[in-house]
């Protein structure tokens, strides 16, 4: 039966496949002629157009030409941009060429009886797969159009595949064309050319969706394209898989009731062989389970006195296994002497009473070993009127020893119960009553014992925690419980935060919770202090930078727009040094108080050290009218400690998602746009990404500098400084360039500001001091060692290093005579430390070096400060010698200069001299020595030597 039902099974398997694999090959060759046609047409129009090309080379006007075109583009849907191209693929009349058509025209020979060339898909800008097709005109050339490959997919579109089954079609490289069902995220991928398989009506797993199918191929040779078809396996196996499994279940019955007959046969022997066994089998498991269950028997008639027991029990009473029986006397000798009187005293009632008896009694120690025995029986009478006692004997020494350790521990537990010193509980987990409290509750929560155990575990907890409270007592859990916090409430209704550990266990019989109350109020509080102390500024309460990020941060994630102001105060600092920390401190929380009063409660306002706030707005509804109002707050008096502050400030914006990525970037960019608010001297500006360029850019330029003072770069050139009278060159001053490689030099307008800004300017200022001591080694070596060097000194320079004893360094180093150096200061740095500029000047004036104000009268200097001066000279800014004989003002203040630097006995220096006119007044009124184009122009010192040698001569 077997093997007539496998052969019709895998006949009608054989015969299902062999109608697919025609089915396969029937679709493979219909949609082949399909698209043979379709190409066909393709080549027929474009050949057409070849031969209006043809017609048309003689004559000038194209449009007869393109209009040809026009009408097979409309007549031919699935070409696109049909256009003439030379061989090179650039186009010859209208339309867009293909520059790569030299290179797919050499690797696509056309087919047997087609001058069709196809080159390799491609997708349009517009995202369109196209083909490009062209035929070759007569003369040189081609036809060029691009073949919408998505009309393809009309050739197969109606084809019957069947549920599973498809149809593709793919180029000479296997790169997917068109498929049916529609795919169009496959089409130009490339997969595998599928061959033939090796047994015929085989199915072969697809490489584009892995549905095993029977595939026949049909190719176009003369398009280079490729028609597959398959018809899924699991389509045509479908009715055969039912024949299969019918025929599986007809023979699954057969066998059952094969195996029935067998069984029920099998069984009426047994049943006799059964009976027996388990009467033999009864007696052996009662001996063997007395004998594993420590348990025996025993018999003691009245009338006799004696004992009989069975074999297991000589073991338990710790006799010799021979033994089996003994008098009433003998048996009361085995057991221990405190229990013996008990012991009789128990079967001496059962004879009298009759009833069923059970004791418990301790053997003698004979070996050392104490066991409890249970003594269990009852006396009967048996037929013949003799009455016996008779019972079981059991080993219970085990449960005994059980027993008092568990005493011992229910012992240990509770003194470690009521002694310990943090609050302890059971209570019922079905009634949430308290079984159970230690003195440390009863201190803790101000309750009695007895209340404890009148109230449930819902009376220590907050109302809201209820719902909480039973949905966490509800949850299955085992062990120990993961520490968890709650809030407990006192007798007296004060509320603290407590670490509540727990475990479940069964306590009377009943399944209970046991729960240590951990008081952790003090660690909460001192946590809440530390998590302030670590997201807050100290000074003002407020926000600082990194807490600030972060919340933003958590805005960015949801997308959630903000705004960001960063706010740069001036003049804090001058503040606290003048009125002390304290003060500085209290203007700097009354400032935070009233930005936090100018912010929506959803808006944050963060402090950073010094002088710096930032202010969040998360829903501002204007920007320009946020910004305004900041300002205007900014702006307004500030009253602390009975003071009125005016003060003044930079404001910087920025605006997510606009400005930035993530909340770092944002707040970065406005502290970006307050700097340049400060450099550009404007109360506010947003932050625009030309600013991070141009930041970038100094950081670069900065780094130059750096590299720049190292590498030696930077040169210095020489300005004249003449005598007013004879035009002889009286000083030079040193001035530092930058060249560059190409010929140009960075402005020192550009450079000496950043060099001060990043606190380069020390170190730039020690490169010129050697520099100019170097340089006027050189001049001394040609012979005009009487010309000082003079060089200008920065206010950090001068006033924050030991500036005089480098400048002795310097004049030492180089072997240079008193008074080789000058130096040049101006009127502010003088004044920002007039004690400690007057010190410094003097011990310069003490190691032979001159000094002079540079610029003079475009500052503040107080004349009280000026008659202490150790100076020699005083330079008049180019500024008022501009139009000096010209304006009557500049002339007066150049006059009263003059006058006053007279009157103190100092030499004067008019700084850019540019004209005659200029020249002739300075002299006229009595102005020493002159400096600026009209004498002459910077230059390196080797050309200043030239100067000074072509002037002697």
């Amino acid at each position: 039966m077997a093997l007539g039902l496998a052969y019709v099974v895998v006949n009608d398997r054989t015969v299902r496949l062999e109608g697919a694999q025609r089915q396969s090959s029937a679709l493979a060759a219909g949609a082949a002629r399909l698209l043979k046609y379709e190409f066909r047409n393709v080549e027929r129009a474009m050949l057409g157009v070849a031969g209006d090309a043809e017609l048309l080379s003689t004559n000038p006007d194209p449009s007869v030409l393109l209009e040809n075109i026009a009408g097979v583009a409309s007549r031919q849907r699935e070409l696109e941009n049909i256009i003439l191209v030379d061989p090179q693929g650039r186009a010859l009349l209208g339309g867009q060429g293909d520059p790569t058509l030299p290179r797919w025209i050499a690797a696509s020979k056309p087919g047997p009886g087609s001058a069709l060339r196809i080159g390799r898909l491609y997708k349009s800008p517009r995202g369109r797969w196209l083909l490009p097709v062209a035929v070759p005109l007569k003369r040189d050339g081609y036809v060029l159009a691009r073949f919408r490959v998505y009309e393809l997919r009309s050739v197969i579109a109606g084809l019957d595949t069947g549920k599973n089954g498809t149809v593709a079609i793919t180029d000479r490289d296997g790169t997917l064309l068109a498929h049916n069902p529609e795919a169009v995220r496959l089409v130009g991928k490339t997969f595998p050319i599928p061959h033939a398989a090796a047994k015929s009506n085989v199915p072969q797993a697809s490489e584009i969706d892995g549905v095993p199918r029977l595939v026949a191929t049909s190719d176009l040779p003369e398009y280079s394209v490729r028609l597959t078809a398959g018809v899924a396996a699991g389509d045509v196996l479908k009715p055969w898989h039912l024949l299969l499994a019918t025929a599986i279940a007809v023979y699954l019955a057969y066998l059952l009731i094969y195996v029935y007959l067998l069984i029920v046969l099998k069984k009426t022997g047994a049943a006799q062989e059964k009976l027996l066994a388990e009467i033999q089998e009864g007696a052996s498991n009662l001996s063997l389970a007395q004998q594993v269950g420590g348990v025996g028997t025993w018999i003691m008639w009245k009338d006799s006195g004696r004992l009989q027991w069975s074999d297991n029990v000589a073991q338990m009473l710790g006799i010799s296994a021979a033994q089996s029986s003994a008098s009433l006397e003998e048996f009361y000798a085995l057991a221990h002497p405190d229990d013996r009187v008990a012991l009789a005293a128990v079967i001496e009632n059962a004879w009298t009473t009759q009833e069923k008896f059970e004791t418990e009694y301790r053997t003698d120690a004979r070996n050392g070993l104490v066991k409890w025995i249970s003594l269990r029986g009852a006396s009967v009478r048996e037929r013949d009127a003799r009455l016996k006692i008779t019972g079981t004997i059991a080993d219970v020494t085990p449960r005994v020893e059980a027993q008092k350790r568990v005493t011992d521990a229910e012992r240990q537990f509770r003194l470690i119960f009521n002694e310990n010193p943090l609050p302890f509980w059971v209570f019922d987990a079905a009634t949430l009553k308290f079984l159970e409290a230690n003195s440390a509750a009863v201190a803790q929560y101000g309750y009695s014992r007895d209340e404890f155990l009148s109230m449930s575990i819902l009376d220590l907890r907050p109302d809201e925690d209820k719902d909480k409270l039973l949905a966490d007592i509800s949850a299955g859990r085992e062990g120990f419980h993961l520490p968890q916090v709650w809030t407990h409430r006192r007798k007296d209704g004060s509320l603290f935060e407590v670490n509540i550990h727990t475990a479940d266990l069964e306590f009377g019989g009943k399944p209970a919770r046991l729960i240590l109350a951990e008081d952790i109020s003090a660690s909460i509080e001192y946590e809440q202090q530390l998590s302030f102390r670590a997201s807050r500024d100290l000074t003002t309460g407020l926000l600082n930078i990194d807490e600030l990020t972060n919340r933003l941060e958590r805005d960015v994630e949801d997308g959630l727009p903000f705004h960001v102001a960063n706010v740069q105060i001036k003049g804090l600092d001058l503040i606290a040094d003048a009125q002390g920390r304290a003060s500085s401190e209290a203007l700097l929380r009354a400032i935070s108080h009233r930005l936090t009063e100018l912010v929506d409660e959803e808006d944050w306002v963060a402090h950073l050290p010094s002088d710096t706030f930032v202010v969040a707005a998360r829903h501002p509804d204007s920007t320009r009218a946020a910004n305004e109002a900041l300002i205007d707050a900014i702006l307004q008096p500030i009253e602390s400690q009975g003071r009125s502050y005016h003060l003044e400030a930079w404001v910087g914006f920025s605006e997510f998602p606009a400005d930035g990525g993530d909340a770092a970037e944002i707040i970065r960019n406005a502290a970006l746009a307050a700097h340049v608010a400060s450099a550009r001297k404007v109360r506010s500006t947003p932050y625009v990404p030309a600013m991070s360029v141009a930041a970038i850019e100094q950081q670069e330029l900065v780094l130059r500098i750096r590299q720049a003072m190292n590498a030696g770069e930077l040169v210095l050139h020489f300005q004249t400084i003449a005598d007013a009278d004879s035009l002889k060159t009286s000083a030079l001053e040193a001035l530092v360039r930058w060249p560059q490689p190409d010929g140009t030099f960075i402005p020192p307008a550009e450079f000496i500001p950043l060099a001060e800004s990043y606190g380069l300017i020390t170190q730039l200022g020690q490169y010129v001091l050697e520099q100019a001591a170097a340089s006027h080694k050189l001049l001394e070596l040609a012979g005009f060692g009487h010309i000082p060097i003079a060089i200008n000194v920065s206010a950090q320079q001068f006033l924050d290093t030991d500036f005089d004893r480098s400048v002795s360094a310097a004049v030492s180093k180089h072997g240079l005579r008193r008074g080789a150096l000058h130096v040049e200061l101006t009127e502010s740095i003088i004044m920002s430390e007039p004690e400690q500029a007057i010190e410094a000047m003097r011990r310069l004036q003490a190691a032979g070096v001159l000094t002079s104000i540079d610029d003079f009268g475009t500052g503040f200097s107080s004349l009280s400060y000026l008659k202490h001066l150790p100076l020699d000279f005083l330079k008049i800014d180019q500024s008022f010698v501009a139009d000096v004989h010209s304006n009557p003002g500049s002339a007066a203040i150049c006059r009263a200069l003059l006058t006053l630097a007279h009157s103190l006995g100092l030499s004067v220096v008019a700084e850019g001299v540019e004209t005659p006119d200029q020249y002739r007044w300075l002299k006229e009124n009595g102005c020493e020595h002159l400096q600026g184009y009209f004498i002459a122009r910077p230059q390196p010192l080797n050309a200043v030597i030239r100067a000074l040698r072509k002037g002697a001569s």
